[in-house]
């Protein structure tokens, strides 16, 4: 909806610049003089003033003229101050530099523009650069009102201000309307284009099943297999440690299969996992290994105890694959294997005072 509203303000600001180069009374700087084609009724301008504020103790002029009454912008003029006999003053340079101006549009010409002076008047040269008709006033005098003519009736002539010009159709205008119907046209193109690819829909990613369905399958395995019953304690650990790493392997994302229990700790804190659930596994690991690389045989109730703690882990960071696409297969056995494991060994009575190794306990090898 964003880039549909840009691309239509973007038309409306350049439909006027086609509007203008098509409609006959359409006026535009750069062709020769036109007449004006409904045009709207000018509002008659404002007489502005400007005072020129002379030193105290000057002698004031008794009169002030303006010479043409008709002036272009920008053009020589000349002020006339007409004064008492004798007070005219005689250092002009001086003279305008104490004078006060209070408009900035209104500048002393240069000294080779001064017309002449005499006894009792001195004509300053002047240029006016604006173009509301305005008046000089000095002291409590007054000129008349000079009008400004910002108008040339000629394309040869040098103005600031001209007449409108018709903007016809020529090349440059024809390569300034393809280039900015090149815009529109690849804006549109853009929005459409963009719109569409964000309504494509997304390829299929399969989410793995949770990790915990082919863990505690493994884990009835190893119960099943009667692995303890033949005293292969240390068997039993080293299968139970390769379980846990497959684990957090595929729990957390991390090269555990390879890894200790420190650089696993370290792999899980760099993805940014929680670090109370890894810490038990990582524990849980440091234990196992240190067991199962231990002279000693571990006992199996030993073994158990390892293997309780392992599902009750699993157990708290167990994800239910509700939202996940599992084999039926998979689900059923696992659903199984973990009622049996959690009658084996979490509702087992295993007594944590028996983790003294040893060699001929149940029947392990000596």
């Amino acid at each position: 909806m964003t880039r549909l509203a840009a691309t239509l303000a973007l038309a409306l600001l350049i439909w006027p610049v086609f509007a203008i180069g098509q409609s006959p009374g359409a006026i535009m700087p750069g062709s020769g003089p036109q007449s004006v084609a409904a045009m709207p009724e000018q509002t008659k301008p404002d007489t502005v003033t400007v005072r020129l504020l002379l030193p105290e103790g000057d002698p004031a002029p008794v009169n002030v003229a303006f010479y043409p009454d008709t002036i272009t912008v920008g053009s020589n003029a000349i002020l006339r101050l007409q004064y008492g006999s004798g007070q005219a003053p005689q250092d002009l340079a001086k003279f305008r530099a104490e004078v006060e101006i209070s408009q900035e549009w209104f500048q002393w010409a240069g000294d080779d523009l001064v017309a002449e002076s005499g006894a009792d008047f001195v004509d300053f040269g002047v240029k006016i650069y604006q173009i509301n008709p305005f008046r000089v006033e000095m002291g409590s005098h007054s000129s008349q009102v000079v009008l400004v003519d910002f108008r040339t009736s000629g394309v040869q002539e040098t103005a600031a201000i001209r007449d409108p010009r018709r903007w016809g159709w020529n090349l440059l205008t024809l390569v300034v309307a393809a280039l900015i119907l090149t815009i529109l046209v690849l804006l549109v193109w853009w929005a459409w284009t963009a719109r569409k690819v964000a309504t494509e829909k997304l390829p299929d990613w399969e989410v793995p099943p949770p990790a915990w369905l082919k863990s505690c399958v493994e884990l009835k395995d190893l119960h099943d297999d009667g692995i303890l019953d033949r005293g292969l304690g240390r068997d039993y650990l080293d299968r139970l440690a390769a379980i846990c790493r497959r684990y957090i392997a595929a729990r957390y994302r991390v090269g555990a299969v390879e890894m200790t229990g420190h650089e696993i700790a370290l792999a899980c804190a760099e993805r940014g996992h929680p670090t109370t659930a890894i810490t038990r596994f990582t524990t849980l690991l440091e234990d196992i290994d240190s067991s199962r690389y231990n002279p000693q045989t571990p006992s199996p109730n030993d073994c158990r105890l390892r293997g309780r703690d392992f599902l009750a882990d699993m157990a708290e960071v167990r994800v239910l694959p509700r939202f996940t696409p599992v084999p039926a297969a998979m689900a059923l056995a696992a659903d199984i294997a973990w009622s049996d494991l959690e009658d084996q060994l979490l509702s087992g009575n295993l007594s944590r005072q028996d983790d003294a190794y040893s060699p001929d306990q149940d029947g392990g090898p000596e």
